[in-house]
């Protein structure tokens, strides 16, 4: 859950960087290094053969980077964000193995794209998400204030969970990790650890996710804006990135090297969620309204009630996905050739805490 970008400091050094937009500085060299380039201002983004992604020559763009620090741990090194904002466009494209600084004039497609907007404090990227948790048959809904980090390798590190949050982890399994931490590290408040079956987010499913609440820090008191955790590389992963530093957007798009991700209306109330690309029902919760009422895998839908498919919007995603139990539903449908309604109530199985 990294991403690993091999450049050329000071057009000298080959040195392979983590990406870290939660990295406030322009760049961290390993102490070893750091020592022989005192007053380094530059690097080069260059070729790369990792093993898990490639990054292709660029050789028209330089980091001009004005702030370099360096760590004792010589297996430490970050690329930051301090200075991106000079450049507009940082890309990363996990279908063709590319990260890239796209020019200023570039064209962004945003076709089918989650746009979402963003504020900078403290260079951090803070951008408020509409998020649905899924565990155990329970579910939570809440609109998280997150920086996004690509140094960070889970889906969420929450370091001030409000206490709908903190109540809907404690009553799903969760792990201590103070446990595995020595009598000198432990504090008073611990850190838990815990997974999720699926979150959900303008129409997004990402199954399997792990987070982290460490209370031993705190994004609001460094951050001074209402931010209470990360965005992380398990939810990211799943999306080629754009972050358009003149607008102030992040710009997400669906990538075919996908994980364990689906684009799909969904919505417990609902009963049955369909793939966005062609609105086909591809799962349907036994026993709900829907299925008694006649709803079938396979069958397409046209429209939701007076919403037609044809034209959904984020912000209707939301609202189909935000349903509470006891709606009247007519939901038309194309099976074999031929349309037809089906018409059931909307029902809440899941237990939102």
């Amino acid at each position: 859950n990294m991403i690993l970008v091999k450049t050329i400091v000071n057009d000298a050094d080959t040195v392979v960087f983590n990406f870290d937009t939660g990295a406030p500085v322009g760049g961290v060299l390993s102490d070893s290094l750091a020592k022989r380039y005192k007053d380094i201002r530059q690097l080069k983004i260059a070729f790369a053969n990792g093993k898990d992604i490639k990054y292709s020559n660029i050789d028209s763009t330089k980091i001009l980077v004005d702030f370099i620090t360096h760590n004792v741990d010589n297996n430490l090194q970050l690329l930051g964000i301090r200075n991106a904002s000079k450049y507009r466009y940082w890309s990363i494209n996990y279908d063709d193995l590319i990260f890239q600084i796209l020019p200023k004039e570039s064209v962004i497609d945003t076709t089918d794209a989650l746009v979402f907007d963003f504020e900078m404090s403290m260079n951090g990227i803070c951008m408020i998400i509409p998020i649905a948790m899924h565990r155990e048959g329970k579910y939570f809904n809440q609109n998280l204030k997150l920086m996004l980090d690509t140094g960070c390798p889970f889906a969420f590190l929450m370091s001030e969970p409000s206490n709908e949050l903190q109540k809907f982890v404690e009553s799903i399994d969760y792990f201590d990790l103070q446990r595995l931490q020595p009598k000198e590290l432990k504090n008073s408040r611990d850190s838990r650890f815990f997974t999720l079956d699926s979150i959900s987010f303008s129409g997004c499913i990402i199954k399997d996710i792990h987070s982290v609440f460490n209370y031993t820090i705190s994004f609001d008191k460094y951050l001074k804006n209402g931010t209470t955790g990360l965005l992380g590389m398990e939810i990211m992963k799943h999306f080629n990135t754009i972050i358009d530093f003149d607008r102030k957007k992040v710009i997400l798009k669906s990538h075919k090297k996908t994980f364990n991700y689906e684009l799909a209306i969904f919505t417990n109330a609902l009963g049955f969620q369909v793939r966005n690309k062609d609105k086909v029902v591809t799962s349907i919760e036994r026993g709900h309204n829907a299925q008694k009422a006649g709803l079938k895998l396979g069958d397409m839908v046209i429209r939701i009630n007076e919403l037609n498919l044809a034209n959904l919007t984020h912000s209707n995603l939301d609202s189909l996905r935000l349903l509470k139990g006891g709606h009247k539903m007519k939901v038309g449908i194309l099976r074999d050739g031929k349309q037809s309604n089906v018409e059931f109530t909307t029902k809440t199985t899941l237990k939102q805490l």
